[in-house]
């Protein structure tokens, strides 16, 4: 009895080291092709298709005298590119945007397009990125341009798809009389692919 035990015991423990080994394999195959990819997903001659959505809600108080109010902007913007890299870590492509902010007695609805650039750096899974673009303004209120600055970073979850999380900041220039221009800040989350 006892050398049954002895015999089993030494099975289990080379069967769980034999499982063990193969999970350790998987992941270090799963690690290094995920880095070979990361480091060519942004190669020259690659193409990137992204979606970014974005939610601001802005709460305004005011008082006057003993009353009080207040004026909520709700806005909402979904943004969709695809973008050609033209040499490595660089890409130019075009952006189409979609806004539409609620306020109290108004609601804004703006389609924007135009060009884009965007930079990234390093070749590791978390990839950070820095873009600028120009979106020419066709809306209800006014017709202009923004043009937006930011940053981002990538986390290139498997193949040749990843998430992002952004920061941008518009500066916006209006064709009306009386608005002069106006900013605003986002921050938003996006789908990232790429075509090698």
């Amino acid at each position: 009895m006892k050398q049954l035990l002895i015999i089993f015991v030494g099975v289990a423990c080379a069967f769980s080291q034999i499982m063990a080994q193969e999970t350790d394999l998987k992941e270090v195959y799963t690690d290094v092709t995920t880095k070979i990819n990361s480091s060519l997903l942004t190669r020259k001659g690659a193409f990137e298709l992204n979606g970014n959505i974005f939610y601001d809600r802005l709460k305004t108080e005011y008082s006057e005298g003993n009353e009080g109010w207040e004026f909520i902007d709700k806005t909402f913007q979904a943004d969709a590119g695809v973008s050609y890299f033209i040499m490595n870590q660089l890409s130019l492509g075009i952006l189409l945007s979609y806004l539409d902010q609620k306020r109290l007695y108004a609601n804004l609805q703006q389609t924007m397009m135009g060009p884009v650039a965007k930079l990234y750096f390093g070749e590791k899974r978390w990839r950070p990125y820095l873009f600028i673009d120009y979106l020419f303004i066709n809306g209800d209120v006014m017709d202009g341009g923004e043009t937006d600055i930011g940053a981002g970073i990538l986390y290139h979850v498997t193949g040749n798809f990843g998430f992002s999380l952004q920061l941008k900041y518009g500066i916006l220039s209006a064709d009306e009389e009386n608005i002069k221009g106006f900013s605003r800040m986002f921050i938003g989350i996006g789908i990232v692919n790429f075509i090698l």
